[in-house]
């Protein structure tokens, strides 16, 4: 069963939600123009490729070292696999100088994938905890991995963003988004210290946006559109719409970050929600 909001018991607001239409309109905007320049960029192809050859370099190799940028990418089926490979394998090691100069090969490997993937147009304007540009921590923002994490995202500001701007006054709702966003990249960048992955989505924005909702306007009903095989209507509090949200994605922060249990493989194209090496909704 999907949930998606489609509005509130009293829509009616005192003024013309501009910020918030605005915030709308930009990130659909930016999406568009990345998702076109996506089809016009090779980057797809040279990730695709370099992470193949990265695996295939583990796989021929299990002994070595996983690089710490890389660890959160393997489910728990990629490690049985590789746990079964080490033991196989652990009496054909080489010599430690030449596992030393293999490990050497395959973190410049893997630095090299995550550099692909940086360059890919929906991900160049992501923040890099690895490589930080101030400029990012604003851009990262605006920039989403997939249909679904920038529809997911969207619905959630219009059910919520107009009436809380009407509350709040519109400075004090765009103080509130961007501060939002801003403490949310870098609580995932406390998490994830020198991580080359880039950070993308509003998921940390509209986390900010739905607490303030809850706390001044926590007892208004949400309307909500269920399909399963049918779409029904029906209301609920705006308290239980938290975790719904939280649930979609994965983890309150600007990256929108995958549940622990639901780790994607790879490679994925530039296009997917759910590529390895985007931190997104998300």
């Amino acid at each position: 069963m999907l949930f998606i909001p489609v509005g509130l018991d009293r829509s009616e607001v005192r003024r013309v939600p501009w910020v918030s239409f605005s915030l709308i309109g930009v990130n659909v905007l930016v999406f568009l123009i990345l998702w076109l320049a996506s089809y016009r960029s090779s980057a797809a192809t040279e990730v695709s490729e370099k992470a193949e050859a990265v695996a295939r370099y583990l796989g021929q190799r299990p002994y070595l070292s996983i690089p710490h940028e890389l660890e959160p990418y393997l489910d728990a089926h990629s490690r049985r696999q590789l746990d079964l490979a080490r033991a196989a394998a652990a009496r054909g090691r080489p010599v430690d100088f030449v596992v030393r100069r293999q490990q050497q090969t395959f973190n410049d490997m893997v630095a090299d994938l995550f550099a692909s993937v940086r360059r890919l147009p929906l991900l160049r304007w992501g923040y890099v905890p690895g490589d930080p540009h101030a400029d990012r921590l604003l851009t990262c923002l605006f920039v989403h991995a997939g249909w679904l994490h920038l529809i997911g995202n969207m619905l959630f500001l219009f059910a919520t963003g107009p009436f809380l701007e009407d509350v709040y006054g519109r400075a004090l709702f765009t103080l509130l988004y961007f501060s939002s966003g801003l403490i949310a990249t870098q609580a995932h960048v406390w998490q994830n210290p020198g991580s080359l992955a880039p950070i993308v989505g509003a998921s940390g924005a509209i986390a900010g946006v739905l607490g303030a909702f809850l706390v001044r306007l926590g007892t208004t009903r949400i309307r909500f559109c269920g399909f399963l095989f049918l779409c029904s209507s029906s209301g609920a509090c705006a308290w239980p719409s938290r975790p719904s949200w939280s649930c979609r994605s994965g983890s309150p922060s600007s990256s929108g970050w995958q549940p622990a249990d639901e780790r994607p493989q790879w490679p994925c194209g530039p296009m997917s929600e759910d590529s390895p090496l985007v931190s997104s909704s998300r």
